[in-house]
């Protein structure tokens, strides 16, 4: 429960241009893709589906996490 409120309020920090939302959600997407590459010989396709969003998730935060013009 905890963990989702952080993310929520990461959430709202990437939404304002803040730095604590990107680098947040990149360590939460970075353990998310750990956590998908553990599970890949019980569920190999949800996890290579899980860790490819983690992936795309963590270039988009890197790439424009932190510059809040490209949204306007």
């Amino acid at each position: 429960m905890g963990f989702g409120v952080l993310e929520g309020l990461a959430a709202v920090s990437i939404w304002r241009g803040g730095e604590f939302g990107r680098w947040f959600g990149i360590l939460a997407a970075g353990l998310g893709g750990l956590a998908a590459m553990m599970s890949i010989p019980a569920h190999p396709f949800w996890s290579l589906a899980l860790l490819a969003i983690d992936v795309l998730v963590i270039y988009g935060l890197a790439a424009y996490g932190g510059k809040p013009y490209l949204t306007r």
